[in-house]
Formats: C-alpha cells, sequence, structure tokens
C-alpha cells in the first residue's frame, strides 16, 4: 500500500488484484448485456446495464428530461461523449434516439416511439445518488476517509446510497437493502429482515424457556403458513379447538372427531405467513424501527408470503417483482459470467485478446503478436526492480514508460544510420 505521504501511487500486486476485481465485475454487469444491438426491440428487458449521456442531454438543468440508452448504443451512438455508468436497471427500455434526445437519431435502431411509458427515471440519470444528491466518486470531497466509501443499492428504489446516510449500519454479511426511504412505504418487509430473524430468534427463545408451544399461543409455523388463497385469519374458536385437542390427547382422552380436526387444519392453512411473524416479533416492533434501513439474507424473497391478501398488498405498493427469484441482481450476474467469453467467468483480457489474434490474416497475427511481445516484455522489465524491491509504482513512472515506448518506435533503426553499415566510412 502507498504511505501515506505518496498519493497516486499503488504497488504492482495491487494494480494485479483490482485488474483482476474489475475483470470479474465487468462480466458480471455486462455479461448479459448486448454489445452490438439496440435491445429496444426486445421491448422492457426485466434487467440490463443503463446508462446515462451528458453529453447528449443538458440534464443538470432543471425541467429536463432524463434519459437511459443500452450498452451496445452507449458504445456505438454516444461513443466519446460523457456517460453515466447506471449499474442495472429493472424493466427498462432504451431511450437512445426518442423524443428525448431532441434531434439525436440512434444509429441501431433508429425506428423508435417517442416515449417509454414504463421506464422510471431518477436522479441516477443526471449522475448523482444517495439523499445526500451527489455524484459518485464526487471529485468535491475532500475527505479522504469517504471519497472512495462504497455505496449501497437500494432493490426497490434502486438508488445508492451511502452507509454512512443509511439508518442502520451495513451487517458483515448480506444479500439485499431496502432504504430508509422504501422502508417506510413497504414497512411490511421488516418482517423479513435480518433485524427481525433476530428478534424472532430471541423470542422463540424465550418462548421455550417459559415452556409454551407455538400452537399454544397462537402461531403457526412457516412450513404451514399461505397454503390457501382464502383472506381470513384464524378465529378466536379455532384456536381454542387446536388447544383443546393437545389437552385431550395429553391426558389420553378421546381425540377430536374429524370434522373438528379438519376445521383446526383448515384454519392453520389460512393464516397468512406475514401475520405470524408480525406476532412472533410481538408488540415491540413499531413504525420507528420497521421504517428503518433494513437488510436481507441470502433467499430471503423465497419466505415472501404468497397469499391472497398479500399478493395483493405487493400490487398496491408496486413491487410484485419481489416475487421474481431472477429479479435479483444475483441472478443477473450468475447470467452475466455464464455469458461471458468461453462460456465461463476466469476469461481474461488477455485471453480474450489471443481468441481475437486468432481471427485474423495470418500476416497481421505475426505483427500483431510481435508488437505486444515486445510491449509486453518492456513493461515487465520495467516493474520488475519495483515489484522486486516491493516498491510503488506511481502515474509518473507509467508515464515515463510509455513516452520511451514511444520515442523508440518514432525513432529510425541505427538512430537514423540505414541498417546493414551502409553509412559515411
Amino acid at each position: 500500500m502507498a504511505s501515506d505521504g505518496e498519493e497516486g501511487t499503488v504497488s504492482l500486486n495491487e494494480v494485479l488484484q483490482e485488474n483482476s476485481a474489475r475483470e470479474a465485475e465487468a462480466r458480471a454487469v455486462l455479461g448479459g448485456s448486448d454489445s452490438q444491438n439496440c435491445t429496444y426491440p426486445k421491448g422492457a428487458l426485466s434487467r440490463q446495464a443503463v446508462f446515462s449521456c451528458a453529453t447528449c442531454i443538458a440534464i443538470r438543468m432543471p425541467g429536463v428530461k432524463f434519459a437511459g440508452m443500452c450498452l451496445a448504443c452507449s458504445l456505438v451512438c454516444h461513443e466519446g461523449h460523457e456517460i453515466f455508468e447506471l449499474y442495472t436497471k429493472r424493466d427498462f427500455r432504451c431511450d437512445c434516439g426518442n423524443s428525448r434526445f431532441d434531434d439525436f437519431r440512434c444509429r441501431l435502431y433508429p425506428d423508435k416511439e417517442p416515449e417509454n411509458s414504463g421506464n422510471v427515471y431518477n436522479h441516477n440519470f443526471a449522475g448523482n445518488y444517495c439523499t445526500c444528491d451527489r455524484p459518485y466518486p464526487d471529485a468535491e470531497n475532500q475527505d479522504s476517509s469517504i471519497v472512495d466509501e462504497a455505496m449501497l443499492q437500494c432493490i426497490v428504489c434502486e438508488d445508492w446510497f451511502h452507509e454512512r446516510h443509511l439508518s442502520r449500519p451495513m451487517p458483515v454479511e448480506y444479500e439485499e437493502m431496502v432504504c430508509d426511504a422504501c422502508m417506510k412505504r413497504c414497512s411490511f418487509l421488516h418482517y423479513y429482515s435480518k433485524s427481525a430473524a433476530t428478534a424472532s430468534r430471541n423470542s422463540t427463545t424465550t418462548t421455550a424457556d417459559n415452556g409454551e408451544s407455538d400452537v399454544a399461543t397462537g402461531q403457526t409455523s412457516q412450513s404451514t403458513a399461505c397454503t390457501s388463497a382464502s383472506l381470513a385469519a384464524p378465529s378466536s374458536s379455532d384456536t381454542t379447538n387446536t388447544e383443546d385437542a393437545n389437552s385431550e390427547e395429553a391426558g389420553g382422552a378421546k381425540p377430536k372427531t374429524s370434522a373438528s380436526a379438519d376445521s383446526s387444519f383448515e384454519s392453520l392453512e389460512r393464516m397468512c405467513d406475514l401475520e405470524s411473524r408480525k406476532a412472533k416479533c410481538g408488540d415491540a416492533v413499531d413504525a420507528a424501527v420497521a421504517e428503518k434501513a433494513s437488510y436481507f439474507d441470502e433467499g430471503w424473497r423465497v419466505e415472501l408470503c404468497s397469499c391472497a391478501k398479500c399478493l395483493v398488498l405487493y400490487e398496491e405498493l408496486n413491487v410484485t417483482f419481489l416475487t421474481d427469484l431472477n429479479d435479483t441482481t444475483a441472478a443477473y450476474e450468475e447470467l452475466g459470467l455464464a455469458n461471458s467469453p468461453s462460456g465461463h467467468s476466469t476469461t481474461s483480457l488477455e485471453v480474450q485478446g489471443m481468441e481475437a489474434l486468432n481471427g485474423l490474416p495470418r500476416v497481421q497475427q505475426v505483427e500483431m503478436s510481435t508488437e505486444y511481445n515486445t510491449m509486453r516484455s518492456e513493461l515487465t522489465a520495467f516493474l520488475r526492480p519495483f515489484a522486486e524491491a516491493g516498491k510503488v509504482v506511481s502515474d509518473e513512472d507509467i508515464r515515463r514508460f510509455f513516452d520511451q515506448l514511444k520515442d523508440r518506435k518514432r525513432r529510425p533503426p541505427g538512430d537514423g544510420m540505414p541498417p546493414g553499415g551502409c553509412g559515411m566510412p
């Protein structure tokens, strides 16, 4: 690592590690996208990498419409422009060349409708993020302790947030996050979060210590919840019947009739899992707790209640996508890795370059290989002393190497003298 007095310098190992990490991230985010064809004809994709162009639209001006584009349009139609990389967005359709771009025409698929009514825009399209509404990275931020601070994406609004601007700190392990504003609107999600799971485990431990059973307290297990589309919750008489049945069986009395047993089982089927989770969390959970930013463990979406009442709730809050396991960024990134060159995630830029080289004519292959090997050998020789001494490589060192390389390429062989010893005697 660079010392406190050394700015803009990194060790060779750090360069290699960062390059590998960036390659993996790029394959994950872009591997599922088409880099050659506009995605507009495919409609609104469930998830794709989206970009915004600051050059084409003065998006920092009040009243100007936001717009987004697919990967291919960002590379072809907006080559050389100032582009904001927005990571991925759900249910988005490419805007390139539509009415939001005035007279600008898409070069890949110009026949577009004036508007994509299903697209959702936020301040990310202006290059700003979080509740602080600042760009990332923030060039005006001089605080070195937070300049490289990681940002977390809310899975509901898909905005990005600094951890310090969320009401709860990031846990060591989690899969997805919902921001404060979205938790306030969708407070039911609290009961599926890590904090609620902890509260539920604590409640279960207390119940076990008191010798109480879940059935005795009117709570159902997740395995029996939400298997019916009925909206009704168990009545007090249903609970009483269940308690009576347990008492009779424990005392050796005659078991309940078949009809009574069926009625008790049906009452458990009708129990909404969300209501069951609320009961397990107890009365201690209030709005101030449920409406804080929350984190969720891997696979939590599988546990979302699917009873008719909850499905209506999801529709009303416009969060039905939460029930789609393919909506997660993890699922999208897995697809990207699967679609990466050579069909695996370990293909490096060097390997991809060699694959492209094999498609060139033989003469060009030789020329390209010679140039590549020359540069690699010289760069390796240049960097070896730094690696052996454990020194850092500065920006100036890299610039000096490439300046020397360019100078040698411009200089004629023999410092201007004809080859073969044909100079002046």
